[in-house]
């Protein structure tokens, strides 16, 4: 099966065959049913000049017919012989099975070959999402190629937060408000979340990285659209509405709730011109997106009832007319929307007290300002039954989609993480129950998505989220899985071929020379071949001031290498912290010219040209949480626990909280050592000079961060 290794979500049946199907470029495709003008699209971005032919009475090479009969909408098979044969049903099956035809094929002098087989899939859940901060304008490009890897990974939905960062032709002052609201937040004391804790009534996370905290075009935002539709993916906009309205509420502080804030965050449900400004922003945005749905976010509602318009109305009835005011608003145009649900639930949480819109009585908050927000959970029975609520909460209880379904309201799990769920297989089983979306929070590059371990759970999700068969026993499989297919993940992002892990692709290798031990190889995408040599020296790591000696000329320079202890907390790009504690050493590449170059090691992740580190005696797997929010809440860190009316939690944590992001940057290998089982990391180096001679590599610890980098081994490759 290494030859399916570049395929996942793995099919539900696969029938290798035997040898190859050579096509060379310019064979004939022949494509059927109504997406059949899309396809050849498809066919055409995905394939190049290989299916240059659409002759009817020229020999086929790939035969693409729709047929519904095959299963449910997404399924499909393929079949690969004397030629290629591709029954799916609808368009998605055309997109997903295109998809695996691309992913199975190798590039050839004269075209593409492909494994002779029969493979047979349809989805588990229809709708398989992502959410995502609109990218800043200078990463569109990098944007469309995560979208192609979204597509391998046969995701079919993209919500985009628009906020304020859409350039807006009607209303051009709030772009301005926002990026003022941008710089504010970053500036102050804290950073945005000093900002979140600057009122009684906690801010609204800011999500300043939203267009890099300043506005997008139209016509970027255009080619977006236009590459989502092209691979078949839909894109839902989140316009947000009633919270999270600081792109409103700052550009018109007539419409907040409570206008005498410096940075109000929620408008007044009450007031008409709130409606009218919303609507106009919507009306501009539904041209640009003409989307089939639209979410209207609703999340961290922590203002409500406050102004005199709103006092003395309950928080059922204000929450229950805003909703009703943009299902009117939307459904008048054939749009669907869907929501965050928390404010319309009420329920015990995993730690035996009540979570949800249960609203929270007048008290004080960790500083001492009185606080108060009445109860809305009871508006769920004054609404359509046609949103799609997006529910978080699944992570705070056990039963959350049972609540909807009881309230006859289909849902997808938010801020979904298919690593960490307990009880998949009986809560994804309900029929309210169509899916998942993988919230990011973050700048969506390779840099910011890999150290905060969303590239890891992009990959294990949508397995949870395609295949029939993932309980929490396969939790494990799924894992190495996820870590294997990583290297692959980091080509399709870069555009470039990187170190397969084995050490037939390295020119030379030079080993830190210590003390023979008895090592084991394990596992790993580092091949056992490549890890041998690399641990040859018995794990010794260089020190600061010796010399590694490795001369020759290379395209790139592998490191192998670990941190001898990890950082001491989790940290997220959305925390805003320095990352000087995170650079952990520097290597130091000399050439025989005397010129000298530095690579910065940061542990978690690769930024700024330089290499990753992981803990060396970082654990894979999983264990259950002593205690649900151990990271710092965005709000007040409190965490009450009713201990007599605890339930079973419904996540799992990793052992290594790190080592999702390294994997992410990083090939592995799990060595079983006299000191216990260790991780040992191989991280490339694209060298800027590779028409230098290297001389040696240097290492030199950074005193401003707690991790060491333990250099063990370097190898040159000149592919």
């Amino acid at each position: 099966m290494q030859r399916f290794s570049a395929l996942l979500p793995e099919p539900e049946k696969i029938r290798p065959g035997k040898g190859y199907l050579r096509i060379d470029a310019g064979a004939a495709c022949r494509i059927t049913g109504e997406n059949a003008a899309w396809a050849m699209t498809l066919v055409k971005y995905l394939f190049g000049a290989l299916f240059g032919k659409t002759d009817r009475n020229a020999p086929c090479a790939l035969s693409v017919t729709e047929d519904a009969s095959i299963g449910v909408f997404g399924a499909y098979c393929l079949e690969i012989g004397e030629r290629i044969s591709i029954r799916a049903s609808g368009k998605e099956g055309l997109a997903c099975a295109l998809q695996t035809l691309f992913s199975i094929g190798r590039k050839t002098e004269a075209g593409m070959e492909f494994p002779c087989c029969k493979i047979e899939d349809a989805p588990f859940k229809p709708q398989r999402g992502v959410h995502f901060y609109m990218p800043p304008a200078d990463l569109v490009d990098d944007f469309l190629h995560l979208l192609d890897a979204l597509a391998s990974l046969k995701y079919n939905m993209i919500i985009l937060e628009t906020g304020g960062g859409v350039e807006l032709d009607r209303h051009p002052e709030i772009n301005a408000a926002w990026k003022r609201f941008c710089r504010e937040a970053r500036e102050y004391p804290g950073g945005p979340q000093g900002l979140q804790a600057s009122e009684a009534y906690w801010k609204d996370s800011t999500h300043v990285e939203l267009c890099g905290s300043g506005c997008i075009s139209k016509a970027d935002v255009r080619r977006i659209i236009d590459h989502c539709a092209m691979l078949g993916i839909e894109i839902v906009p989140e316009i947000q509405a009633l919270s999270h309205a600081y792109y409103l509420t700052l550009a018109h502080r007539e419409i907040a709730e409570r206008p005498y804030e410096r940075w109000p965050d929620s408008y007044c449900p009450s007031c008409e011109e709130s409606y009218q400004l919303y609507f106009d922003v919507a009306e501009e945005l539904l041209d640009l997106f003409q989307p089939r749905r639209v979410s209207i976010g609703h999340d961290e509602v922590r203002v409500l009832g406050e102004c005199p318009k709103c006092r003395e109305k309950s928080g059922h009835d204000l929450l229950a007319y805003d909703i009703n005011c943009l299902w009117d608003f939307y459904q008048k145009r054939g749009i669907q929307i869907m929501m965050w649900g928390e404010m319309l639930q009420n329920h015990i949480n995993w730690k035996g007290v009540p979570s949800g819109g249960i609203g929270v009585p007048k008290q004080k908050d960790a500083y001492g300002r009185p606080y108060q927000l009445p109860a809305t959970y009871e508006a769920a029975g004054k609404i359509s039954r046609d949103i799609l609520m997006i529910d978080w909460q699944y992570s705070m209880a056990n039963d959350t989609e049972n609540e909807f379904a009881q309230k006859g309201f289909q849902e997808i799990f938010g801020n979904f993480r298919g690593s960490q769920i307990c009880g998949w297989e009986r809560r994804s089983r309900n029929e309210n129950v169509l899916g998942a979306e993988v919230s990011t929070w973050c700048v969506p590059n390779a840099y910011e998505l890999g150290f905060n371990g969303w590239l890891y759970e992009l990959v294990f999700s949508a397995m949870v989220l395609w295949r029939q068969d993932y309980t929490d026993e396969k939790r494990a499989e799924f894992d190495r899985l996820t870590a294997d297919y990583l290297p692959l993940l980091q080509e399709k992002l870069s555009g470039e071929r990187c170190f397969d892990g084995s050490l037939s692709t390295l020119a030379q290798m030079a080993v830190v020379p210590g003390e023979k031990k008895k090592i084991g190889y394990r596992c790993g995408s580092i091949r056992e071949d490549a890890a041998r040599a690399a641990y040859a020296g018995g794990l010794t790591p260089l020190k600061e001031g010796e010399e590694l000696i490795i001369e020759g000329r290379a395209q790139s320079i592998v490191f192998f290498h670990a941190a001898r202890q990890p950082l001491p907390q989790r940290i997220t790009t959305w925390n805003f912290r320095d990352r000087v504690e995170r650079i952990a050493a520097q290597y130091m590449i000399r050439y025989e010219d005397g010129l000298s170059i530095n690579c910065p090691v940061e542990f978690g992740a690769a930024g700024d040209y330089g290499v990753a580190l992981g803990d060396f005696s970082g654990k894979s797997g999983f264990e259950m949480p002593s205690a649900y929010g151990d990271a710092p809440s965005d709000i007040d860190n409190q965490n009450t626990v009713d201990e007599d009316h605890m339930q079973p939690s419904p996540l799992v944590n990793p052992k290594d909280p790190w080592r999702g992001a390294a994997l992410a940057a990083c090939r592995y290998a799990e060595l079983d050592t006299p000191e216990g089982s260790r991780i040992l990391y191989a991280c490339e180096w694209k060298n800027p000079c590779p028409e230098r001679r290297i001389q040696s590599i240097g290492v030199r610890q950074e005193g401003a961060s707690p991790v060491e980098a333990c250099l063990f081994a370097a190898a040159l490759t000149n592919e």
